[in-house]
């Protein structure tokens, strides 16, 4: 048997922490090999040339040098067999679009999106671009999965139609106060309490889980 060959990941990206955090993400992985990483992409860009030619490169979409974009463009104009991946904690309708136009993957920080990180680069094929850019293979196998992950993501385009109460509210369930404890800090009944969280889950349009459950044991993956 022919022995795998990994695929070279190469991480372009200004922050130290960052990088680490995504070489944690693969680093068990046997099927990515670390083929550098940089905190400045003026640096990769001097390096590419042949023999060295990455497989995928990981790019933060904002560094000082050099936007990521501009980046992409420069990497996929020199070797347009490199699948390249906007990281980005800001994204935009714009900066998704350009990234579409080139050609390139877009992930946001800090999303379950980066759950699906070896497999987004074990596939170096991929050429929609979303949140979760994984294969049509797995979209088809998991398809209630994606959707759902898809409806999650849309529910922070809503966080600006909270009041400023709701916010608040939300925030200290995430940390795991419960409706009694809220009521009291706010100074305030658990009946109001509970009405601003119906309101402002309201708001943010949260789907069912239910709905994307599946019963039937036939259907599991």
């Amino acid at each position: 048997m022919n022995k795998l060959v990994p695929i070279k990941l190469s991480i372009i990206d200004d922050s130290d922490s960052y990088r680490n955090y995504l070489k944690s993400l693969i680093q068990d992985d046997s099927r990515i090999h670390l083929y550098g990483e940089y905190n400045s992409p003026i640096a990769f860009i001097a390096q590419l040339n042949s023999p060295f030619q990455p497989d995928v490169c990981l790019v933060d979409l904002v560094m000082p040098e050099m936007s990521g974009l501009d980046c992409a463009q420069i990497i996929k104009t020199k070797c347009p067999k490199i699948h390249v991946i906007i990281v980005t904690s800001f994204p935009t309708k714009e900066s998704i679009e350009i990234a579409k136009m080139l050609g390139a993957g877009y992930i946001q920080k800090g999303t379950i999106g980066e759950n699906f990180m070896k497999h987004i680069i074990t596939n170096t094929q991929i050429k929609d671009v979303f949140f979760l850019s994984v294969s049509k293979e797995y979209e088809e196998k998991h398809k209630y999965f994606i959707d759902f992950i898809h409806k999650v993501g849309a529910i922070q385009k809503n966080v600006s139609l909270l009041s400023e109460t709701q916010r608040k509210v939300l925030q200290m369930r995430k940390e795991n106060k419960s409706v009694e404890e809220i009521a009291e800090i706010l100074n305030t009944s658990t009946n109001t309490v509970k009405t601003h969280i119906f309101r402002a889950m309201t708001k943010l349009d949260i789907p069912n889980i239910l709905d994307y459950i599946q019963l039937d044991d036939n259907n599991n993956p």
